[in-house]
């Protein structure tokens, strides 16, 4: 539709006044956003991150200070004086474990 039907339609025979037309018009424009929305799309793409393989350990990066932690737990296990504290520890070991890569998850 020209600038001068809508003019006219607007002005003398009120067609574009009425609710079905408003949203005809509505849809149209956004429509038309849209698309102006995906012609920019690509200029904002950027180059997806490279992960690891399932099932591949990327190991800790604390390295040797969480063997030393875990050999201490097991150390304080060992020597725990009550099954509550022990029960503890042993929960704490095996977080520790399993963020080191030494058991299944």
């Amino acid at each position: 539709m020209t600038a001068e039907e809508q003019r006219l339609h607007w002005e003398q025979t009120g067609y574009l006044r009425n609710l079905p037309a408003q949203k005809s018009i509505a849809l149209a424009a956004m429509q038309k956003l849209g698309r102006a929305k995906l012609k920019e799309l690509p200029s904002k793409r950027i180059p997806p991150v490279q992960g690891h393989a399932p099932g591949v350990f990327m190991g800790d990066l604390r390295g040797e200070d969480t063997a030393q932690e875990i050999a201490a737990l097991q150390r304080q296990l060992d020597a725990a004086p009550n099954e509550r504290q022990a029960l503890k520890l042993a929960q704490r070991l095996t977080r520790m474990k399993r963020a080191a890569g030494q058991l299944a998850v």
